[in-house]
């Protein structure tokens, strides 16, 4: 059925469309908007009622098949958790953008409302980009959140947000030209906040990795070591010129020192004990896994026997792998895996504006996911899961390799 289908299925479907829009709009913004906007695209995909021709669309999708199946399995995996169904269940929904994916890839199947997913995107993300600045100028106050001036969620989601769209307004700036102001405003804008406003480390560490990206667009695969060396100037010159990076790097590199000679209390001191620990738990179950929401009950007796408490103990390991390893086995790690693959050699098919979006999108998932749970957590976790389906939508569709 196609967005101008008549009847009374035909709107309800179209206003599913644009539900994604208004979703993708609110990933930067306030947490309860992005709940309301996919609430309500859940309701009107029931709605619309066209279930066969739904299902036939993510079955010939790849991306949504994988994300499907993930998310299925991680609710399968409930029955053999040793924590109540309840609080096990309510940690499967926090995956719940693995669902959203297919559903919402099921219904943006043509090129025009990939387009409008993106811009609805890129709009929110301008919004929270102008209430970054404003707070930082003290025009209006904190209002709350981890880490200062992050827009309306924490630094560590806002951080990534910033990494991407640096990338997506240089490649933009040459795909379209007529906007041209747009991107380089927008583009500077979000690299002076992520390296001299916002505290998160894992967006400034994340866009290093960009860069070889960057660059292997201009140069090819000789691009990769062009950009490892930028990469490796710039975090120089970022650490002498801004204080923020060189605060945050000196409390790293100290917290490191202090975990090697024993001192497991600091704030990367605990993380790193985290991963430690869930390795411990991992070799109790490598395959399955525990079971959805069995972490958290397993880490807190871990953590117990070794008389452990306070900081020390964790819902999540602040590492996604390892999260989804220790839940969900090999086998759930292995789908997340696949899934990330496909995109990855299905990006490689489309224009070279999509393609590398697409790149883009993955490294940070993929390099982020390394230090934080990134589908489990709100903003960012529907960061990843509306911009798949901005950037996966018609499947098999490929548009060329050239440049």
């Amino acid at each position: 059925m196609t967005a101008a289908a008549p009847g009374l299925r035909g709107r309800v479907e179209n206003a599913a469309r644009w539900l994604c829009v208004a979703a993708a709009f609110s990933v930067p913004l306030p947490a309860a908007w992005i709940s309301i906007t996919t609430a309500l695209f859940l309701l009107f995909w029931i709605a619309s009622a066209d279930y066969v021709a739904r299902l036939r669309i993510i079955a010939g999708q790849p991306i949504a098949a994988l994300s499907l199946t993930l998310f299925v399995w991680m609710g399968i995996s409930v029955a053999w958790s040793p924590a109540p169904l309840r609080p096990s269940a309510d940690d499967w929904w926090h995956y719940r953008e693995l669902l959203l994916i297919p559903l919402m890839l099921s219904v943006i199947t043509q090129a025009e409302w990939r387009w409008r997913v993106f811009a609805g995107f890129f709009a929110g993300f301008c919004v929270a980009l102008l209430t970054s600045y404003l707070r930082w100028f003290k025009v209006i106050p904190d209002m709350g959140g981890v880490g200062l001036y992050a827009g309306f969620g924490g630094h560590t989601g806002f951080s990534i947000l910033l990494a991407f769209i640096v990338c997506a307004c240089l490649w933009l700036w040459q795909a379209r030209p007529a906007q041209r102001a747009l991107w380089a405003t927008v583009g500077a804008l979000s690299l002076f906040n992520l390296f001299f406003v916002n505290t998160g480390r894992t967006g400034q560490f994340v866009f290093l990795f960009l860069v070889p990206v960057i660059a292997h667009k201009r140069f090819g695969f000789k691009g990769i070591a062009i950009g490892a060396v930028a990469a490796a100037l710039l975090s120089v010159g970022v650490y002498y010129a801004s204080n923020t990076v060189r605060t945050r790097i000196d409390t790293s590199v100290s917290d490191v020192q202090q975990f090697r000679g024993g001192n497991t209390g600091t704030n990367d001191g605990v993380r790193m004990e985290f991963w430690r620990n869930s390795l411990t738990l991992i070799k109790q179950h490598p395959v399955f896994g525990g079971g959805t929401g069995s972490f958290r009950p397993e880490y807190r007796a871990l953590a117990e026997s070794q008389k452990l408490d306070g900081i020390h103990i964790t819902p999540n390991p602040h590492n996604e792998y390892l999260l989804v390893w220790s839940q969900t086995g090999l086998v759930g790690l292995a789908l997340l895996l696949a899934l990330w693959g496909v995109q990855w050699r299905r990006a490689a098919t489309l224009d070279p504006t999509v393609r590398y979006l697409s790149y883009a999108l993955l490294v940070t998932m993929i390099v982020g996911d390394c230090f934080n749970s990134f589908i489990l957590d709100n903003l960012e976790g529907h960061f990843y899961a509306l911009l798949t389906v901005a950037l996966a939508a018609g499947w098999p569709e490929a548009q060329g390799r050239s440049e």
